[in-house]
């Protein structure tokens, strides 16, 4: 994961490009939330940065290390919606990466069918994204194996359920068996 430059652009302003610069810095040096709050202030310069809001997801999704998944405080979740966001944007290398980092975010998740399809979406965007590629052929690898092993506990299952079944079976043929002999034994001390 990297993070964007900002270009120069009619709709960035120098503040916002100096600002975006310094969070990279601060990025680069691992200190990510100092980054997600500099590139917090170049959306205040232009809340339509896709490169800032880019960056500020990918910080965010640097600092959900640790943080449960599903905790509402986890990071990661911002970054998500951030960057699912940014899939539409007019800037092919801010869609392409962030479909890229969505995948990435889905992979690690172990939803491999969605991961699939977000790597996908990059590669539509650039062709000759191999780090992509390289996701794609190994999500699409444990997506297989994921479903030969749901394969093989089903079949597991169903053995398990037919053995349930067919022990009961028994045990109702040795009831009926016993009550059948039970029978016998009355009718037979009934002719005595």
């Amino acid at each position: 994961m990297a993070t964007l430059h900002a270009e120069q652009k009619d709709t960035s302003t120098k503040k916002e490009r100096n600002l975006i610069s310094k969070g990279n810095d601060l990025y680069k040096s691992n200190d990510f939330s100092d980054a997600e709050t500099t590139y917090k202030k170049a959306l205040e310069q232009n809340a339509s940065s896709d490169i800032a809001k880019f960056n500020l997801a990918s910080s965010l999704l640097k600092q959900s290390g640790n943080t449960p998944a599903d905790s509402p405080s986890n990071p990661a979740i911002k970054a998500d919606s951030l960057f699912r966001e940014l899939t539409t944007s007019d800037n092919n290398q801010v869609a392409e990466h962030s479909f890229y980092n969505l995948g990435n975010m889905m992979f690690d998740k172990q939803d491999y069918a969605k991961s699939i399809d977000m790597y996908k979406s990059a590669l539509r965007i650039n062709p000759s994204n191999n780090n992509a590629r390289e996701n794609l052929r190994l999500a699409q690898l444990l997506l297989q194996q994921q479903q030969q092993n749901k394969d093989k506990n089903k079949d597991k299952n169903k053995d398990k359920q037919q053995d349930k079944q067919d022990q009961q079976d028994q045990n109702k043929d040795k009831q009926d068996q016993q009550s059948q002999q039970q029978d016998k034994q009355k009718q037979e001390k009934q002719q005595q």
